[in-house]
């Protein structure tokens, strides 16, 4: 498993349902080739 997303939910109280941030990373051939931070 050379290339794959991952992704990351980060929350504001530790429940489910209180998201706060969402963090995503693409690795190619085993490099970070490009990430993504949103806040929501």
């Amino acid at each position: 498993m050379e290339n794959f997303t991952a992704i990351d939910f980060e929350t504001a109280q530790g429940y489910r349902w209180s998201i706060c941030q969402v963090g995503l990373v693409k690795v190619e051939n085993g490099i970070f080739t490009d990430e993504l931070n949103l806040l929501v």
